[in-house]
């Protein structure tokens, strides 16, 4: 990796410690303050209006069978092949470990820790340029077994309990790319039958899950 530009007035990093700390400076900048800063009350626990069941050890075994063996592992080394393997023998303490955090509401600090690896993005015409290059994140596979639990839950009640629009095919089990696209394509061939002409806008949101704020998400989860 050559040197990496640090902006005007201040000379280019060349060490391993400064070219670390210059991308995470610049590609794991904090998400930009809202208008209407918004600070959920996490201090009281909200009544359960939903029925909650305990993770159960099925649960658990198919959202391991669930994940890719290739998958690269977090700090600890810990990757899905060593938990298959030692499935039989941990199965009893990994449910109870599981089922215990999601009860008191705890997201293990040892398992948020991660691993990012810089790699370049193609056809750069400058990789002295920060933004020319991607981190990818290594988690612990441990803490994304419990997150592909809880998303699985979420996406369970949103179906159940019909909590985002019906239009909406992202996050939804059953739903995917394929469904927006038949939508839009329905859509467009109707407004042509009736004689009328159709005009569509795309976005992309830049940098979305990692400018997500925070604070806005617990809340709109919280109301929800």
């Amino acid at each position: 990796m050559p040197a990496l530009d640090r902006g005007p007035n201040t000379t280019p990093a060349t060490s391993h410690q400064e070219k670390c700390d210059t991308l995470c400076n610049t590609l794991y900048q904090p998400p930009p303050p809202l208008p209407d800063p918004i600070e959920p009350d996490l201090s009281r626990r909200e009544p359960n209006k939903l029925p909650f069941q305990d993770i159960t050890e099925t649960e658990v075994h198919e959202a391991l069978l669930s994940t890719n063996s290739n998958t690269s592992p977090g700090p600890s080394q810990i990757s899905y092949t060593m938990l298959k393997w030692a499935w039989p023998i941990i199965q009893t303490e990994l449910t109870t470990l599981i089922q215990k955090c999601l009860a008191r509401g705890y997201h293990p600090q040892q398992w948020r820790r991660a691993i990012a690896v810089a790699l370049r993005k193609p056809n750069k015409p400058d990789y002295s340029k920060p933004h020319a290059y991607r981190l990818i994140t290594l988690l612990e596979c441990m803490d994304k077994l419990l997150e592909k639990i809880v998303a699985h839950r979420l996406i369970y009640m949103i179906g159940h309990y019909k909590l985002i629009a019906g239009a909406q095919c992202g996050g939804r089990a059953d739903h995917a790319t394929t469904d927006a696209l038949l939508s839009f394509v329905h859509d467009v061939q109707t407004a042509w039958n009736h004689g009328k002409v159709t005009s569509a806008l795309t976005f992309d949101i830049k940098g979305y899950f990692d400018f997500v704020n925070h604070n806005r998400l617990i809340a709109e989860m919280q109301k929800r």
